[in-house]
This record gives C-alpha cells, structure tokens and sequence, in this order.
C-alpha cells in the first residue's frame, strides 16, 4: 500500500471529525473551543515553519479540530422559549410553519420537515419560535415543499426507534421535536427557496414519469437509483437486497455519480472545452445532488466527483486520500453532526479502502494474470475483474465492521451478486435516466426508451 507523503487535507478531514467527536464527548461551551481555535491561529502564525512545508502543522490540524467543535456545540439548541421544542408536553398548542424538506412516505404516513415560525399562546398572543418539527400524518395528504401550515396538536419528543437510533437520528438532523396527526391548514403555497421548489417540483415529475413508464416493482427500482427516492420500495425487496449485500444499487451512491459526472464530462468537454465542460459538469453535479436530497453519501461523491473534474481539466492528477480529506472537511463545516450519519460512515469507509488497496490489489491481480495466463489474455480481462470484482470486495469489506455494528447482519452473497449486477447497473442509470428525461417532455417517446 503506498500512502503519499503529502496530504494535508486528508488529516484536516480526520481533525475535523474529532473535533465534532470531542465535542460532543467532552460538551464544553463553544467559546472554549472558539478560544483554542484563536489560539491555535495566533500559534500557526508565530512559530516557525519548515521549508518547504512537507508536514501538516500540529496547530492547523488543532485549529480545525476546534473550529468543528465550535460548529457542533453551536448547532445544539438553546433551550429558550423561542425554541420550539420547549413547549413539548405543554398539551395542545398551535404553531406555525414551513416545510424545508421533500416530503418522506413511509408505510402508511407521510413525514414533513417544518421550520417553526409562531406558537400561539392563547389570549397572551403569539411567540416566535424556531426550530424543526417532524410532522407525521397519514397517506393522502398532498402538501410540498415551501407550503406553509398552521399545526395544531401535541408536541412530543421524537419515537426512539430500534435501540434508540431514530431518535439519535432525528436528532443529529437538528429535529428534537415530533408531531402526530394534528389538524393541518394550508395557509400559504410557493414560499421557501425558488431553486429548491424548481429542483423538488421537477424531482416529483420525474417520479410520477417513471411510475407511468415502468411497472412495479422495477419503478420503485428506478426512483432510488434516479431520484434517491426509496419510499416506494416494498420491505421484502429491501429485505432481499440487504440479504444479497446490495443495499448500494437502490440508493444513489459514489457509483452513480461517477457515471454521471463521466456522461457529462464527455458531452460538454467535446463541446464546450476542457475548462467550460468542467465548470458545467460541476453545476450539473452540484443541482442533481440538490435534487436527490444531498445525502452525506451522495454529497461526499459529488464533491470528489467536482474534485476530480478540476483535476482533469488543469490535467493534474488527483491524490485519492486528499480528494476524501478536503470532501470531509467542507462537508464537516457545512454539517458538523456528519459523524454520527451512518450513511456518511459507509461511504467514507469504503472510499478510504479503495484508495489505500485498489491500486496495490489491481497491480498484483495484473501480475498474477500475466504470468499464469500470458498478456494478451490479462490485458483483456484484468481490468473487467478488477472493476467489478477486486472494487466489490474492497468496499464491502471496508465496511464491514459497521455492518455488524449497525445492521448485526452479513452476506457472502454479495461476492456472486455484484459482479453480476456492476457491468450493467450504469446502463440501467443512461438508460432509465434518458427515458425519463424524454418521457418529461415527451410521454410517448418515452415509453419507446423505456421498452
């Protein structure tokens, strides 16, 4: 395993996790860490440096250790009567809201996130409030992102879940407050953030498109592998993907934006040149993470994906675990709580494996062929295996301790199902996706490309 002498962001990514880490184990206010922060900067300015810099200094490396631990404690919520969550346990109360998120469906309910605005307080009038609520209500009501609703029910500390883990979840995602099938009123449509509306309007098209054009079960299929929408995906699919250790094919993953960022790579360097086609490419990246939801997995892909684009366009070659580092460390600074997401876990851990052994693993595999099998014969299918075989195992044996501590469950299967499934899975993504987009114009033309 060669590991390169100079990364310096794939250290800053690992400091900016144990300062979130510690911050959390340890609890101190964030001025404590704000303070260590400043006194790290006043050091790293001050002492001498080593010329040319080789190493990460120790006080870079504390200062964004104490700048991720400041972010975290700064994100927990004040307990204020302008926190929302204060008024959990207070009976009935009135409030109002907007919905932030997408919409989630989940078994007979569906889940809006709102962004509390006003609590109504009686003949005392009303309190601004913020804070997030999970409001859940039963299947049929219609309401999108943007809407804003005036709830009234009981506000309740959110379910713990199995073992307490969704509760942690929640939590995490800044939501300490939970809601269940109150009176709801529609007072007002079109607010929030008019990018986002487009984004997620133009997501629940292409989500109605593909259930006209596929039959069950296979749009189901299609909506996760697209859209990152799993919630039509019935629990005994899920079950059976879990069982064959391809969970990773119905969710949008480092794979699919790979092939993404290739397919548009292509289109518009051919046309636009290097730097313009990169700057497109990396747009494009950037809305189709916004339009799947920006999940840690898929956010992480996206920014080694824009990363790596850079890298080609300015034709330098990238460094794997520095492309991973600085991924971590913006995503860190954007969201503090990564740690803790268990979908952030698994991509980092199997992007770290295929960094650290795909290269050495492939070389001995080439090695091996050559001299069993002649050149010709290596030349032609080495890489296939590699590919699909030596990158299946890697990564799910990267992850594997996590599996058994989230999941308590394994399958060997996998070694037999995702050779079988990688070589086709990106015409499953062109091609799926091409009969979308058609069929968002043309529903007619579209159910030609789906057949």
């Amino acid at each position: 395993v060669h590991i390169p002498a100079f990364m310096p962001f794939f250290w800053l990514g690992l400091a900016a996790i144990a300062g979130s880490l510690l911050s959390e184990w340890l609890g101190f206010d964030w001025q404590y860490w704000m303070s260590g922060c400043v006194a790290s900067l006043v050091l790293l300015l001050v002492l001498p440096r080593q010329k040319p810099l080789r190493k990460v200094p120790a006080t870079m490396l504390i200062m964004v250790a104490c700048l991720t631990g400041m972010l975290y404690q700064l994100s927990l919520p004040g307990n204020t009567p302008s926190d929302i969550r204060s008024y959990i346990g207070e009976g009935i109360v009135s409030f109002r809201g907007t919905i932030t998120e997408p919409p989630e469906a989940s078994g007979s309910s569906v889940r809006y996130v709102i962004s509390a605005e006003r609590l109504e307080e009686g003949v005392a009038g009303t309190q601004a409030v913020k804070g997030k609520v999970m409001l859940s209500l039963p299947l049929g009501y219609d309401f999108k992102y943007g809407d804003r609703l005036e709830i009234i029910g009981e506000l309740i500390t959110p379910p713990a879940g199995s073992g307490g883990s969704w509760r942690d979840y929640l939590e995490h995602r800044g939501i300490y407050t939970y809601s269940q099938f109150g009176r709801v009123n529609l007072l007002e449509s079109g607010s929030g953030n008019p990018l986002l509306r487009l984004l997620f309007g133009l997501r629940e098209k292409g989500a109605r498109v593909i259930d006209k054009l596929f039959p069950a079960p296979e749009n189901a299929l299609l909506r996760g592998i697209l859209l990152g929408d799993e919630s039509q995906i019935s629990p005994l699919a899920r079950e059976a993907y879990s069982i064959t250790g391809t969970s990773h094919i119905i969710a949008i993953s480092g794979f699919n934006m790979a092939v993404l960022s290739g397919i548009v790579a292509h289109v518009f360097t051919r046309r636009f040149g290097a730097q313009k086609g990169s700057l497109v490419t990396i747009i494009v990246l950037l809305l189709y993470t916004i339009l799947v939801g920006a999940e840690a997995s898929v956010l992480r892909a996206a920014f080694m994906g824009a990363f790596t684009v850079i890298a080609s366009s300015i034709a330098r070659r990238g460094n794997s675990l520095n492309n991973l580092g600085i991924s971590v460390l913006l995503m860190m600074l954007i969201n503090p709580h990564l740690p803790w997401d268990v979908g952030f876990q698994l991509s980092a851990m199997a992007t770290l494996g295929l960094a650290l052994l795909m290269p050495p693993l492939r070389a001995r595999l080439t090695l091996w062929m050559n001299a069993r099998f002649g050149e010709e014969f290596s030349t032609r299918f080495s890489t296939w295996v590699g590919d699909y075989l030596l990158v299946t195992l890697i990564a799910q044996l990267s992850v594997l301790p996590l599996l058994l501590y989230h999941f308590k469950s394994f399958s060997w299967v996998f070694l037999i199902a995702n050779p079988l499934i990688l070589p086709v899975q990106p015409l499953v993504m062109i091609l799926g996706l091409l009969a979308m987009t058609v069929g968002l114009i043309s529903l007619p033309l579209g159910r030609m490309l789906a057949w």
